[in-house]
């Protein structure tokens, strides 16, 4: 199972070649090619790397530790995702908003009184 960095890096200008493709820029490429490809595009790099890169690839690169290729019968399909950072963030925010209020609900003033 060959990855897309791996079939990029195998033959000069298919960085550039790919991002004509898909309508964006070399940089995107080369950040698609480190952290995953979008769902948008994966039919469209597995189309033109003529199933080099195959979507099973594809998809494994964007659900790090995550075996595509050998599911696990005894687990569920529809796993919990992992936080982003984001959601991570918010939750910090909403819990310390929480604490924040005062027993009767209404929130605390910011001189404690």
């Amino acid at each position: 199972m060959k990855t897309l960095k791996v079939w990029l890096d195998e033959e000069r200008g298919r960085y550039t070649a790919l991002a004509l493709h898909l309508g964006v820029s070399t940089g995107r490429v080369s950040q698609m090619a480190d952290h995953g490809v979008p769902p948008k595009f994966m039919l469209m790099v597995r189309d033109f790397t003529k199933n080099a890169v195959s979507l099973e690839a594809l998809v494994s690169a964007r659900t790090p530790g995550a075996d595509v290729s050998n599911p696990s019968p005894d687990l569920p399909h529809a796993t919990a995702a992992k936080k982003t950072p984001r959601a991570q963030r918010d939750d910090a925010r909403e819990k310390a908003r929480k604490s924040a209020r005062r027993s009767d609900g209404k929130p605390s003033n910011r001189n404690g009184r």
